[in-house]
């Protein structure tokens, strides 16, 4: 569906590395699929100095730093120059300062003269592509200079949405109060707040996969499932972003966010509706369900790799996590008793984003111990860098015994010749439909916030290891500290 009517999208942190590597070439390759209305303005905002030109060759790199790759996996080829100086022609740029209101009021003026020439009111999407810490002054900026408010134009209202990408606070007390400050300012409906996980093709699948097929979700709950893990493992470290991450870490950077909503699609019951509300309960009920455990403290485990602390960025006492794994349960009819393993690093040995739904033992006559199948069949979900569901089951192999051997059944997503859409190409083109579904809820946010601040308060005495860049998950996790988690607990 195409929006008829204008679009003027402006892009606060309009030079940060968000902006360059998907901001920009997601709105590109909704260009080129005719999914942008025939009259839209780009406007760059941020300090730097720059004039229109410069903005538009700045756009202009970061288009070509990802065509080639984008291209080659997509299948999209219109990307000629032509079509990007077309493209471009579109872009603006205006100096401001996000914290000075009257920055604000200056591109208010600035858009005020864009549709002044259009001869129309536009729809106004703010993208807020910078840190966290600025938000708070940039949600009250926005409101106050009246940028925020909708215009209307022979009778006909428009709209205007706010964009905010994650993290959404530093813990649960932080995000109830911006959220109470964008409820003050804004209304829900003018609000996305961005998991560009919830976006990704493979993970929106979850829902067909389990919803869809009827041979799935009879066997999806404790009576058959013997246990899920859900792992986000980076080979990156955190080199450019040390002092952001610093006072963030791992559990918080992915954990709270990414992680949680992955599970969410796992362990939701069906909402029987694609309605933004519908989806958004569902997932909220799981995460009212999710109960930490002080039981399961001892199969908690927080490390940091080496060299970590050798950045001028991070304070050398720093107990900062580049790596956790932790250990959930949801307490309801369908999922009581199995374990949900949530973990991440960096500075991993493979990069790999993955969900591993693991089904029981099963007893049988070809099984041949004691008549228990010690082969778990597993289902994968892998997010990137493949994008692949794949099944693991076991057949007789070929030969006189009765002996079993593994095979995969697989289906893989980038063999698609119509390529798989990028994540923020459908943050942004679910945005311009004001569908809210892929965007977690102020509930979401405010119990997902919960979840993690009562592991917090948890594992603060769990040692902090130290692991080799590069290392195995194997190798990491594999290390058993002396301490149980009963002791842990009594040294509280």
């Amino acid at each position: 569906m195409k929006e008829k009517h204008p679009i003027t999208f402006t892009i606060f942190g309009a030079t940060g590395d968000l902006a360059q590597s998907k901001i920009i070439p997601a709105l590109m390759d909704l260009y080129c699929k005719d999914l942008l209305p025939d009259n839209f303005k780009v406007i760059g905002f941020s300090r730097k100095d720059l004039s229109d030109e410069n903005y538009r060759e700045f756009a202009r790199n970061s288009i070509r730093g990802v065509e080639t790759d984008q291209n080659s996996k997509k299948g999209n080829f219109c990307y000629t120059d032509e079509k990007v100086e077309e493209f471009l022609l579109n872009f603006h740029y205006k100096q401001g300062d996000l914290n000075n209101l009257e920055s604000y009021k200056s591109l208010k003026t600035y858009l005020n003269e864009i549709d002044g020439d259009l001869n129309d009111c536009s729809n106004k999407i703010f993208y807020l592509a910078v840190p966290p810490n600025l938000y708070n002054s940039s949600f009250e900026n926005l409101s106050k200079s009246g940028l925020g408010d909708v215009c209307v134009i022979e009778g006909e209202k428009r709209w205007s949405r706010i964009l905010v990408e994650k993290p959404f606070g530093s813990d649960q007390s932080e995000a109830i109060k911006l959220d109470k400050t964008l409820g003050k300012l804004f209304n829900e409906e003018q609000i996305f707040r961005i998991d560009h996980y919830l976006a990704k093709e493979t993970v929106q699948n979850i829902l067909s996969f389990r919803f869809a097929n009827a041979i799935f979700e009879p066997i999806w709950n404790n009576k058959y499932v013997d246990k899920v893990e859900l792992n986000i493992y980076e080979t990156e470290d955190v080199s450019g972003r040390a002092s952001f991450y610093d006072g963030i870490g791992a559990l918080r950077d992915v954990g709270q966010n990414h992680l949680l909503q992955m599970m969410a699609l796992v362990a939701m019951e069906d909402p029987m509706s694609l309605k933004t509300e519908a989806i958004r309960e569902a997932r909220g009920n799981v995460f009212s369900n999710i109960k930490v455990d002080k039981k399961d403290l001892k199969e908690f485990k927080r490390a940091q790799y080496e060299g970590y602390l050798d950045s001028d960025q991070v304070d050398s006492n720093s107990k900062t996590e580049t790596y956790f794994k932790i250990k959930l349960g949801v307490k309801n009819k369908r999922w009581d008793g199995v374990p949900f393993y949530l973990e991440s690093g960096k500075a991993l040995e493979k990069k790999k984003t993955e969900i591993k739904i693991i089904f029981k033992d099963k007893e049988s006559s070809v099984c041949p111990v004691d008549g228990i199948c010690h082969y778990n069949n597993t289902l994968t979900i892998n997010i990137q860098p493949e994008k692949t569901i794949s099944i693991c089951f076991w057949t007789k192999k070929p030969g006189l015994q009765m002996e079993l051997e593994e095979k995969k059944l697989s289906f893989d997503f980038d063999e698609n010749p119509l390529g798989v859409s990028d994540a923020y190409e459908k943050v942004l083109y679910d945005c311009i439909k004001g569908d809210q579904s892929l965007f977690a809820s102020t509930y979401e946010i405010a119990t997902q916030w919960g979840i993690i601040s009562e592991i917090f308060k948890l594992w603060k005495n769990i040692p902090l290891e130290k692991y080799p860049k590069g290392s195995s998950v194997d190798k990491i996790s594999g290390e058993k500290d002396n301490k149980s988690g009963e002791d842990l607990l009594d040294n509280k």
